[in-house]
């Protein structure tokens, strides 16, 4: 999302670091805009650890892949950040990094938690059941004349922030309605508003969740180009049309 400042200290105007960054500074600027957690060491997780992918940073930067490389071995080797290469793409680590993050309902939207194009959706366990299916009220069996016997029993509420949905043990249909709200930019400021939410796209994105993951994460890119897309929307593309 655009429009937020970015967190930059002002000893980067020091002499030192103008000679060292020259121009990667850009991309140093970007990395930082990504972060999404600073650990006890001060290293700075970009985009949650998913590896980025250059095309990723042209869409805003406007480089070349030539000045991308470039930049990316100029700030490994003072060093400012750490980059490891995957197949997807390049995982990168901020060093001495800092960051004020905003209140979890500011910044749900934000990119916490983008999926990579492996096996994010993929990661299933039969055994493991995710706080999802808790948060919801379940009611009483009714006994004779439809009196519910015993009371309503009130359940934890499974999701509070976008990171409930991508937690290890969450199952494949809730990590992509929480890539949905995402990819929307919907925030919601309750858990139960939460839990409302997700529920409505749970048999929806469980049938998205049998596709192979390529071909969902090219059904939400065709889906997202239209102003008015809904996760149901990304079924319609996977079932209806050839990707």
């Amino acid at each position: 999302m655009n429009g937020f400042g970015i967190d930059i200290k002002n000893n980067l105007l020091d002499p030192k670091h103008v000679d060292n960054m020259g121009q990667s500074v850009w991309l140093y600027m970007w990395l930082v805009d990504k972060m999404t957690s600073v650990n006890e060491k001060s290293i700075g997780k970009v985009l949650g650890g998913k590896p980025v992918k250059y095309e990723e940073v042209n869409k805003n930067l406007g480089i070349s892949q030539d000045q991308y490389t470039a930049w990316i071995d100029k700030l490994l080797l003072y060093p400012y950040i750490q980059a490891t290469r995957t197949p997807h793409g390049i995982i990168f680590n901020v060093l001495k990094a800092k960051k004020r993050f905003r209140k979890k309902s500011e910044s749900q939207n934000e990119s916490f938690r983008e999926k990579s194009e492996s096996n994010t959706f993929r990661e299933k366990s039969e055994s493991n059941k995710t706080d999802a299916e808790d948060s919801t009220i379940d009611s009483a069996p009714e006994g004779a004349g439809g009196k519910p016997v015993g009371e309503k029993k009130q359940k934890k509420p499974g999701f509070t922030c976008l990171e409930d949905f991508f937690k290890p043990k969450a199952q494949p249909h809730i990590q992509l309605i929480g890539y949905f709200f995402q990819k929307k930019g919907l925030v919601y400021s309750t858990p139960d508003e939460w839990s409302a939410a997700a529920k409505q796209w749970y048999r929806t994105a469980a049938q998205i969740s049998k596709f192979e993951d390529e071909k969902i994460t090219l059904a939400f890119e065709k889906a997202s180009e239209w102003p008015e897309w809904q996760l149901s929307t990304v079924l319609k593309k996977l079932v209806g049309q050839k990707l």
